[in-house]
């Protein structure tokens, strides 16, 4: 692609928690892989440039997985039937058998492969306790475009230190420290929170973290990803207010309800107080990587929590899922998930002809169907920092 380029066709983009701008038709806007706004016409300092027509399909935002599962993605559908501390469990022996690297790359391929084809453009993995399948991990997606978080559980702080050195020079593929819970330390050993406090604040990296209200008295956790998988969340306006102040971004993992079992956190409770929300996968853990199941899925959640507690205002909107999927994860990376002018220009293309109907449909409900009903076939184009990934 040129350094700037425009791209026509129905645009959706989300604005807020509860807000959407949705045009018709019109040009998303791209100038050296910064987003230049969402405009009705072209601007004349736009005239002569390359427009792509994507006449009758939808463009968005790139969704982001703020908990993909990694070196889990291979037991991925297998494990529905075991109790949380069950998976963690198989998942560790799970990894800890591959055979040797070229099955590690082969087995992480097949996660690179299944993002790349879908609608997210950024990730955050977790992270394994191997530095072998961490560094394998983070030259795999940053082979295939992604912009991407990758953790590392520290058990050896040398060990560490030089597997972060060797990727610093990613283009668009960055380390980070995951702190694990005290549950997974009771039941693998070996991982060192010190170790990973002093990494994180030494290298200036992003933490990868559970939930936990005592992290929040932490600076080191300005900025991070906290995992809403283990069924601790924030559950109190001083909760609220310790993660606001950090800027931490909250990833809601539906899978840790729906195949763990475990509590169904007050997500709109989080959003309507101001919080950083986005979505996670949690595949391996869950059944798939699809940010469109993940949406459904917690959308579906809130209405049972809304039915349980009786109370209608815990439903989430398609808005604010929308919002979750898109901008409000794309926080744990800055300015990304929107159509605003200056933010990095993450955008996926979507043709919903296949899904025919009878009813005349707006644009709001074409988008909300293609996310309930569609899978990657609807996908028919991908760019990421303004590069055009297919």
């Amino acid at each position: 692609m040129t350094d700037k380029f425009a791209l026509f066709g129905a645009v959706a983009a989300s604005l807020g928690p509860g807000e959407l701008l949705l045009k018709e038709e019109g040009y998303v806007l791209c100038r050296d892989g910064v987003c230049a706004g969402a405009a009705d016409t072209l601007p004349p300092e736009f005239d002569g440039c390359d427009v792509l027509d994507y006449s009758g399909r939808i463009i968005i935002p790139g969704m982001t997985d703020l908990a993909a599962g990694g070196a889990a993605y291979d037991v991925r559908g297998i494990t529905s039937a075991l109790l949380p501390e069950e998976k963690a469990a198989f998942l560790a022996e799970e990894e800890a058998a591959w055979p040797d690297d070229l099955y590690a790359e082969r087995a992480l391929d097949l996660f690179a492969e299944d993002l790349y084809e879908g609608a997210v453009t950024r990730v955050v993995v977790p992270g394994s306790q191997s530095g072998d399948i961490t560094a394998v991990m983070m030259a795999i997606l940053e082979e295939a475009g992604l912009v991407s978080l990758v953790g590392h559980k520290i058990t050896d702080r040398e060990e560490s230190r030089d597997l972060f050195g060797a990727v610093m020079d990613f283009d668009h593929t960055f380390p980070a420290v995951t702190t694990v819970s005290d549950a997974e330390n009771r039941l693998n050993g070996g991982f060192d929170r010190e170790a990973a406090d002093l990494l994180a604040a030494a290298l200036s990296l992003k933490r990868v973290a559970p939930y936990d209200r005592d992290l929040m008295a932490d600076d080191t956790y300005d900025g991070s990803v906290l995992l809403l998988s283990e069924g601790h969340f924030p559950a109190s306006e001083d909760e609220f207010r310790s993660v606001r102040e950090r800027e931490a971004v909250l990833a809601v993992c539906p899978s840790a309800s729906l195949d763990g079992g475990l509590p169904i956190p007050p997500v709109r409770a989080y959003l309507d107080a101001g919080l950083h929300c986005g979505i996670g996968s949690l595949v391996g853990f869950g059944s798939t990587a699809s940010p469109f199941r993940t949406m459904t899925a917690v959308q579906q959640l809130s209405n049972i929590r809304a039915m349980m507690t009786k109370d209608p205002r815990q439903r989430l909107s398609f808005e604010n899922v929308f919002y979750m999927a898109t901008l409000g994860g794309g926080r744990a990376f800055g300015r990304v998930g929107t159509f605003g002018e200056g933010c990095e220009f993450d955008a996926v293309v979507l043709d919903d002809t296949a899904l025919e109907t009878m009813r005349p449909l707006s644009l709001r409900e074409r988008l909300e169907r293609v996310i309930s009903c569609g899978d990657d076939r609807q996908i028919v184009g991908k760019f990421i920092r303004g590069n055009q990934i297919f």
